[in-house]
């Protein structure tokens, strides 16, 4: 059973096994960010990803650039799944 807790109090705040994300989930990916970002710019990132909601995969791996954003696909990497959904962006990292 894989966890996602909060950075500061360690309080879970998602729990998952068999369960997939949902990767068009703004708010989910973005509090994954944030509870794994260690420096403002990478916090900076985590926030943005929450208030965009008009941007998809496609824009984000296209148009968007930011110092971080290599960082914040690592992140998102651990949690791909067979079959999950994942973008490509995400699952085809190196």
């Amino acid at each position: 059973m894989k966890q996602i807790k909060h950075r500061d109090t360690g309080k879970v705040l998602f729990e998952y096994g068999e369960t997939n994300l949902d990767w068009s989930s703004h708010d989910l990916l973005s509090a994954i960010l944030w509870n794994a970002a260690t420096t403002t710019r990478q916090e900076e990132l985590a926030a943005f990803i929450g208030r965009k909601y008009e941007w998809c995969w496609d824009d984000y791996n296209k148009s968007f650039k930011h110092p971080q954003k290599k960082w914040a696909i690592g992140v998102l990497k651990e949690y791909v799944q067979e079959g999950d959904g994942a973008p490509d962006m995400i699952r085809d990292a190196k």
